[in-house]
């Protein structure tokens, strides 16, 4: 299985994947690493997005063939970039859901700013995102994470939205306590 969380930046979507990863005690990967792991000097231009999401797209692929549950995290901004991973997710006969993390402009540009005030750069990367998103087409989860959520609400939500995570109403993992 893999469970995809995408927005744009600055939403909480890398906390909350890490959170849901524990908590299922699946993989995690996300953009943001694959960036540090292949790009000393990130310029985030398309052609070094589409190289983050092609590793990231190989890495899926051996989780996969490897029986290994996975969640993933980006933006994946574009629908392009969405019909890809679930392409390929159906050439692999898995499972894959998508969880989007929503929240006002505000709160996100407060989190943005709020772990590196001096790089005003990120706040520029969110309003072009801002303008290039395209919005899903496709059923999926959206969950608003704002700076009142409690993410163990969102991570419940979640756990009983997606088919097979819960079992007779518990979580099929003996250790998740939320």
């Amino acid at each position: 299985m893999v469970i995809i969380v995408f927005g744009l930046p600055g939403t909480g979507k890398v906390k909350f994947a890490q959170r849901l990863a524990q908590y299922l005690q699946f993989d995690f990967l996300n953009t943001a690493a694959i960036r540090r792991k292949w790009i000393a000097s990130p310029s985030f231009s398309k052609k070094e997005k589409e190289a983050v999401y092609l590793n990231l797209l190989q890495e899926m692929s051996e989780h996969t063939l490897d029986k290994k549950n996975l969640v993933l995290e980006g933006t994946f901004y574009l629908k392009s970039i969405r019909r890809d991973f679930h392409d390929v997710a159906d050439i692999l006969n898995t499972e894959v859901y998508w969880i989007e993390i929503v929240s006002d402009t505000y709160n996100s540009g407060w989190n943005l700013f709020r772990h590196d005030p001096a790089i005003s750069d990120k706040f520029s990367i969110y309003r072009t995102l801002l303008s290039s998103f395209e919005p899903m087409d496709s059923k999926h989860l959206v969950l608003e994470y704002t700076r009142d959520s409690r993410l163990n609400d969102l991570i419940r939500l979640t756990l009983k939205s997606i088919p097979g995570l819960m079992q007779n109403g518990k979580s099929r993992m003996a250790n998740l306590t939320i």
